[in-house]
């Protein structure tokens, strides 16, 4: 029987054998890889997410792999924040992107102070505490990649393979110097045995995570009228020229009120902070005592340092300069040809003789420094002897042991006096608010200096604190301190303007945090004495009582009468005689020197005519994006009330104006600032307003912007990896042992913490 006779007779039972033998052969390769998942633990369900949407370990190797080629393209270069002070614009729902999926990178720190930077220059409604959010992870980056990149699938967006393949052949020659999008493709398959395929997966799954940020945070479209109101407030202003009649000035200091009348005034305003003005307390009356903290410090003046210090030698001076001829101040880069700005850089060397004193004066200030860095590095090591040994296990000792291994700040400091020859101070303040500590002038400008370039003033890190967590420190910042554990060194600001004159650096330590309460009663004492140096009778108005500030009140309240009888009279004369000889005559009647006979007549200057220029009105809307901006800022309530009192004075400004005028009808207006204790005499105010063409010719710009700065801050909210975890309703079952199949998916599955 011929061959094709037998194919002929067999054909159905060949037709079978060979479609089971494909079958076979497409099954094989998946029922392989299923085994080898199975015992190599890939294919195993680590997390759910969603409606009880299954996410395996295979899963979070994939994304890892994602993240890697993305590395691998240079796409993280892309995602880096840049130095906004090169001008740029920056889109960061791009920038947080990477910091999201590349945290290991080594720039971090650099990465955000840059984003605290473009967020401060570009004014945008963000808080430092959502700045560092993004850098709360509790889990892994491929974990937030994988649930967003799902996300933006699950929306409907994806990029398609032909336009990302497009975007990557004119994008990766400009991150690769120039290597070609075949060159770098075949580079990425050969290391990490991956195809083309799979690179251009993982840049178009980042692509439509990209487009999906921008559509969830693209803000609602403005009407004309609400951009018109938004443009006005924003480059309408005023300019005033204006003399203050403060309430201070006209009291009686023999001013008594009644028991009565005070104990009234304290029991209404008992439960307000000093400032807090609304319709029921225009005056912004107050008596809550604020968070507050008591720090000791041991304390060395640069001053002081610098008496003991020896002067460089010229030779140290002279050999600074022979191996520093590279650097700056020595070197430096100029045009070749001084008279053409287009003429070539050349680096240039600048002689002994031009530098020497600036050497010479640096030298000294590093010589000083020095020397005060290792007199408080000998006082951390003393204060800190009972605590070493046992550093990993310090997170866990309470206060009261931390407390009883600290040291006498005031021994320690006698025993380094003696042994530098330098006067080292040791103290305690009073209990102080975040607003004392900025007027105490030795304590407002220390920092203390977190990883990298970061820094953190003094207020802000001792706010921090466990018992009152009014501020917020974040990633980089120093760690967030303890009772009695020592925070510093402390460096002075001051030094960075190239002298030690008036600087100190000190260590400090928070001896007591006390939350804000109403006072006990109208008797209570309040000691908020800052740094005194070794003069304990400085405290002075630093230690009164709440009586003392009720009456205080009381007594400037009642003067305001008189402030305004005076402003009346004033205005009349400055009308009829010149406002400059009014302001003399006012200044020899109730001037503070008036009464001193060798007092210049005219220039006790407690009056003057004032200028202020470029006030604008503040709308309820910019006060609630400063409440946001200011969120893990101690001074926020400070600065808030500030806002608020400062737009009350404004409105009243621009009621005096019609609106058909830009200016007053007649000089010497009177305006009661009831929060501010004081009554305006104006002598002109022009209003610059915005007219119709220059709104036209702005409004389509305004609107681009308004939009951009408002789905920048909200980018933050759609990052912030806490709410990528709650959105996505994810679960880890390596957190939660015990939890069902899909099936019956855990009740806290649904949870809206955030």
């Amino acid at each position: 029987m011929s061959l094709m006779v037998w194919f002929r007779k067999h054909n159905r039972k060949i037709m079978a054998f060979v479609v089971i033998a494909l079958m076979i052969v497409f099954t094989i390769e998946p029922m392989m890889n299923y085994f080898s998942s199975s015992r190599t633990g890939e294919g195993k369900l680590i997390a759910y997410y969603g409606d009880g949407k299954k996410i395996s370990r295979q899963d979070v190797a994939m994304a890892n792999q994602q993240i890697e080629i993305l590395r691998m393209l240079g796409i993280e270069s892309i995602l880096r924040p840049e130095d906004p002070r090169l001008g740029s614009t920056q889109d960061l729902r791009i920038v947080l992107l990477g910091e999201l999926i590349f945290p290991e990178r080594s720039n971090a720190v650099e990465s955000i102070s840059r984003i605290k930077q473009i967020v401060s220059m570009d004014n945008y409604s963000v808080s430092d505490k959502q700045i560092n959010g993004i850098y709360t992870k509790p889990h892994p980056a491929s974990i937030y990649w994988l649930l967003l990149t799902r996300e933006a699938h699950e929306a409907g967006v994806r990029t398609p393979i032909e336009n990302a393949k497009s975007q990557l052949e004119m994008l990766l020659p400009r991150l690769n110097r120039g290597a070609t999008y075949s060159q770098i493709i075949s580079v990425i398959e050969k290391r990490n045995r991956v195809s083309e395929e799979q690179v251009l997966d993982a840049f178009s799954d980042m692509t439509s995570v990209i487009e999906y940020c921008r559509t969830i945070c693209a803000t609602e479209n403005r009407t004309i009228q609400q951009v018109l109101n938004q443009t006005n407030l924003r480059r309408e202003t005023i300019d005033v020229n204006y003399v203050v009649f403060g309430a201070d000035t006209f009291a009686n200091e023999s001013f008594k009120p009644g028991a009565d009348k005070m104990e009234e005034q304290f029991e209404k305003y008992k439960g307000n902070f000093a400032g807090e003005v609304s319709e029921d307390n225009p005056y912004g009356f107050g008596y809550k005592l604020p968070d507050r903290v008591c720090l000791e410090y041991i304390a060395v003046r640069l001053d002081d340092v610098a008496s003991t210090v020896k002067p460089l030698a010229q030779q140290e001076v002279e050999e600074y300069y022979q191996q520093h001829l590279t650097q700056p101040p020595i070197a430096y880069t100029a045009y070749s040809d001084p008279n053409d700005p287009n003429s070539e850089l050349v680096r240039k060397t600048r002689s002994y003789a031009e530098v020497a004193s600036m050497i010479s004066k640096g030298l000294y200030l590093q010589k000083v420094d020095s020397k005060a860095e290792r007199i408080l590095l000998d006082a951390k090591s003393i204060t800190e002897a009972n605590l070493s040994g046992i550093e990993a296990e310090q997170s866990k000792l309470t206060d009261e042991q931390i407390k009883k291994g600290s040291v006498d700040y005031a021994k320690v400091a006698a025993e380094l006096s003696e042994k530098h020859k330098v006067k080292v101070y040791a103290d305690r303040t009073g209990l102080l608010s975040s607003s004392d500590i900025q007027r105490d002038k030795n304590l407002s400008s220390l920092y203390a200096g977190g990883a990298g370039i970061t820094e953190s003033s003094l207020a802000r890190v001792v706010f921090a604190v466990e018992q009152l967590k009014t501020s917020e420190l974040g990633p980089m910042d120093v760690k967030v301190p303890r009772l009695y554990e020592n925070i510093g060194l402390l460096k002075d600001a001051r030094e960075r303007t190239g002298d030690y004159a008036g600087a100190n650096m000190m260590l400090v330590r928070i001896v007591a945090a006390e939350k804000a309460v109403e006072p006990k009663n109208i008797n209570e004492k309040i000691d908020r004495h800052g740094v005194r140096f070794g003069q304990p009778d400085a405290a002075g108005e630093d230690s009164n009582t709440i009586r003392e500030l009720v009456i205080g009140d009381l007594k400037r309240l009642a003067a305001m009468n008189k402030a305004k009888r005076i402003a009346r009279e004033f205005a009349a004369l400055a009308v009829k005689g010149g406002w400059d000889n009014a302001v003399d005559k006012l200044n020899r009647f109730y001037g503070k020197g008036k009464d001193d006979p060798n007092t210049i007549p005219g220039k006790g200057h407690t009056f003057t005519l004032n200028m202020r220029s470029g006030l604008r009105r503040i709308s309820n809307l910019e006060i609630d994006d400063l409440m946001m901006r200011y969120e893990g800022n101690p001074m926020a309530r400070v600065l808030i009330d500030g806002a608020k009192r400062e737009s009350i004075l404004v409105d009243k400004l621009y009621a005096l104006v019609p609106e058909d005028s830009n200016t007053l009808a007649r000089p010497g207006a009177i305006v009661e600032y009831q929060s501010g204790m004081c009554y305006y005499c104006l002598e002109s105010m022009t209003i610059h307003r915005l007219y119709q063409e220059m709104f036209d010719i702005t409004k389509a710009a305004e609107v681009v912007r308004d939009e951009f700065v408002d789905s920048q801050a909200l980018a933050f909210i759609y990052y912030n990896p806490k709410n990528i975890v709650t959105r996505m309703k994810f679960v880890d079952l390596q957190e939660r042992q015990g939890v069902a199949e899909p099936n019956s998916v855990p009740a806290d599955n649904n949870r809206t913490d955030k």
